[in-house]
C-alpha cells in the first residue's frame, strides 16, 4: 500500500522531472522545506479544492527565492479491483499567495502483465480517465515495444524515425528478474502517455475510441531530472 507514495517521493524529493527539451527552463530547490505559517497556507489553499472527507498533507516542497512550489497528497484508500485511489493537488507560490491546480484523481495497482511474451509484474499507476484494463493494455503494449530490439519509434521533437530510438535502449536498460517495472499512464489531450519510469521514456499512444483499438504508437519522449 505504500508503494504509490515511495514513487511519487522518488521522483519529485530530490528533484524535478521534466521533458529533455524544457529542462534548461526549470528552477532548482534552495530549500527542501516550507516554514511553518507557509505551510499552513498551502494545505488551506488545496483543502478549498479537494472533497471534505479527505486529509492533505504536503510532499517534497521546494523553495527557492523566486517562490515554491508543493505537492499535495491524500491517504490511500482501496476500490474496486484492489486499486488504491487518492488525490494529488500540484501548487505554486510566486512570491507571496498559494496557486493550486484542479485536484488529480491518482490510482494505483500491482499487477501482472506479459512484456515481450513473458510475465512481469508491474506497479501501474494511472488517471480517472484511464479505465484499469486500457491501462493494462498499454503499459504492456509500451513495454513490449521498448523491449523490442527490432522495433522503430520516432522522437515526439523531430518526428523522424531515427539511430536515437535504439541508442536509447542501449543506454536505459528495464529492471530484470523479478523486480517489478513502474509504469504510469495517462490523458494527455488527444494521446495517452505511457511513461516508463525506470527509464524515464514517454511513449504516446493515440486517444483511441474504445478499449479494444489498438493504434500504433506515436513517438518517443526522454525525460530528465533537475537537481
Amino acid at each position: 500500500m505504500n508503494r504509490p507514495v515511495a514513487i511519487l517521493m522518488l521522483a519529485c524529493a530530490g528533484a524535478i522531472v521534466a521533458p529533455r527539451s524544457a529542462s534548461a527552463q526549470m528552477l532548482k530547490c534552495e530549500f527542501r522545506t516550507l516554514q511553518r505559517e507557509d505551510e499552513q497556507r498551502l494545505v488551506a489553499s488545496a483543502k478549498a479544492l479537494l472533497p471534505g472527507d479527505v486529509e492533505p498533507f504536503v510532499a517534497h516542497p521546494c523553495r527557492h527565492s523566486d517562490g515554491a512550489a508543493a505537492s499535495i497528497l491524500t491517504a490511500h484508500v482501496k476500490a474496486g479491483s484492489g486499486v488504491l485511489q487518492w488525490w494529488e493537488v500540484a501548487c505554486q507560490r510566486k512570491p507571496e499567495d498559494w496557486q493550486c491546480d484542479s485536484p488529480v484523481l491518482k490510482q494505483f495497482i500491482s499487477t501482472p502483465l506479459l512484456v515481450a511474451g513473458k510475465p512481469r509484474r508491474i506497479a501501474l499507476s494511472f488517471d480517472k480517465e484511464t479505465t484499469l484494463r486500457r491501462a493494462q493494455q498499454l503499459s504492456s503494449r509500451a513495454l513490449t515495444l521498448f523491449a523490442d530490439p527490432a522495433s522503430q519509434l520516432p522522437s515526439c521533437s523531430s518526428r523522424v524515425a531515427d539511430s536515437r530510438w535504439a541508442n536509447l535502449r542501449t543506454r536505459h536498460l528495464l529492471p530484470a528478474g523479478k523486480r517489478p517495472l513502474h509504469v504510469n499512464v495517462n490523458v494527455d489531450g488527444r494521446t495517452n502517455s505511457v511513461t516508463l519510469e525506470d527509464v524515464q521514456i514517454e511513449i504516446r499512444f493515440p486517444l483511441a475510441a474504445d478499449e479494444a483499438s489498438e493504434s500504433a504508437a506515436q513517438c518517443w519522449n526522454e525525460w530528465v531530472v533537475v537537481t
